[in-house]
């Protein structure tokens, strides 16, 4: 193995596992199996170790498949090892499934799959949490913002009166990155200057800011559509990308606060929205000291923190704001943020782009009736991307689709792209240049 591949699935292993693993002790309250598993935390020698062990009995466990296929752009042909795969079946793995199959199929989420997955796991959360906020919002109780258009005036002034905002996501929802790119231009008619991702490699960010877009090795959560769409339209806005998280010390947290106060020693005066994973946002946490807590001792600055992993609730609306004050106080939910976002977001280029963008493509490929009543992979990437990066290139979309005649439908922005199509054995079965006209 080499050094870069050694770094590759250290990187892998830790920033798409672990955090999963660690996920809000609050919300592992609502399923006490998974509960059991997470709150174990594992090491990366943990990790290596049980991976060592599967490959010494030659019985393939979820991380082998999943280190085996993390380079794999073909989602459904990743999908079909998960979902074959003859692994016992126990709390832990079926954790592990979760995690990794809901990781992959992040970069599907219109897929049944993926919704399945999530609305099992959420089920007793959206449930539970509902019957607290339902009440709230009949009640328009003060510091509770019931729809989008009032949320986005609330965080409006708050962006005007902090120098630091810290929001966090599920590593599996592209919903939260659709919000955090609506925030974009709030965000920037109040002067914020930095995005700070925890997702983006550092190495990979001088090249990042000076390329404008991000590839593959920008970071493996990146790969998903809608982060990377966040990424093209900040640096699109004048936002300045900022890496900062950093595994090879011993405290973590602590050293993703230091790299972000770096930004403040060489400007003073910046403003900086940082966009972290899970916990790491909390102002307090009983288990461990966060990075938010850090970044306060370290620059005196009380960092405005918004959640929008902790609250799940089946709402009418697609997002409401509420002070975490509002809830009273409850094991169930970890309050020590500023403000909860709840996020109903559906995700879909609509969401991007306003209807009158999208336009309507229809191609015709006759290959695909050798497919019927088939799943294929599709992608589709900006040509521009594509023709300098090729398959390091990160699309706009992709999709799972089952094959009834030879016509692909799609509604997409105007641009050029390179549409790409696979079979469920990861075969490439189309690969054309299309257009779509203003």
């Amino acid at each position: 193995m080499t050094l870069r591949t050694k770094h590759i699935l250290k990187i892998v292993v830790i920033s798409s596992l672990i955090s999963a693993c660690n996920f809000s002790n609050s919300q592992q309250n609502f399923n006490s199996s998974n509960r059991k598993n997470e709150s174990k935390g594992q090491t990366v020698d943990s990790i290596n170790k049980n991976t060592a062990a599967s490959n010494d009995k030659k019985q393939k466990s979820y991380m082998d498949i999943f280190n085996e296929n993390r380079e794999r752009d073909n989602v459904l042909y990743v999908k079909n090892k998960f979902m074959e795969a003859n692994v016992e079946d126990n709390a832990q793995n079926s954790w592990n499934k979760f995690q990794f199959l809901s990781t992959f199929l992040s970069k599907v989420p219109d897929y049944k799959l993926f919704n399945e997955l999530i609305d099992n796991r959420e089920a007793k959360q959206r449930d539970y949490l509902g019957k607290k906020i339902k009440p709230l919002l009949k009640e328009n109780s003060a510091g509770l913002h019931p729809d989008y258009s009032s949320s986005i005036r609330t965080l409006d002034n708050l962006f005007q009166r902090n120098q630091v905002v810290m929001m966090n996501e599920l590593h599996w929802h592209p919903k939260h990155r659709i919000f955090a790119n609506k925030l974009l231009n709030t965000l920037k008619a109040n002067n914020f200057k930095y995005l700070a991702i925890e997702a983006v490699e550092r190495s990979q960010v001088n090249s990042l800011n000076e390329r404008l877009f991000p590839i593959k090795k920008t970071g493996f959560y990146v790969q998903e559509p809608y982060f990377a769409l966040l990424i093209r339209e900040a640096i699109e806005q004048g936002f300045k990308i900022i890496g900062y998280d950093d595994f090879d010390v011993e405290n973590r947290e602590k050293e993703q606060a230091l790299n972000i106060k770096k930004v403040l020693k060489e400007d003073p005066e910046a403003k900086i929205f940082v966009y972290a994973g899970i916990d790491h946002i909390l102002e307090s946490d009983s288990n461990k000291k966060r990075m938010a807590e850090y970044f306060y001792e370290e620059t005196k600055i009380n960092p405005l923190t918004l959640d929008q992993v902790e609250i799940a609730a089946d709402l009418e609306e697609d997002i409401v704001l509420l002070k975490s004050d509002l809830l009273p106080k409850d094991e169930k939910i970890n309050a020590n943020v500023d403000y909860f976002i709840v996020n109903n977001i559906e995700p879909d280029l609509s969401e991007i782009y306003s209807r009158e963008e999208l336009s309507s493509y229809r191609g015709n490929f006759e290959v695909l009736n050798n497919y019927k009543d088939q799943e294929i992979f599709l992608s589709l990437y900006f040509l521009d991307e594509y023709a300098k990066y090729g398959m390091e290139s990160i699309p706009l979309l992709n999709r799972i689709l089952k094959v009834t005649n030879s016509e692909i439908k799609l509604s997409l922005p105007p641009g050029n792209y390179q549409l790409k199509i696979w079979d469920k054995s990861d075969q490439q079965i189309i690969s054309e240049k299309i257009k779509i006209r203003d």
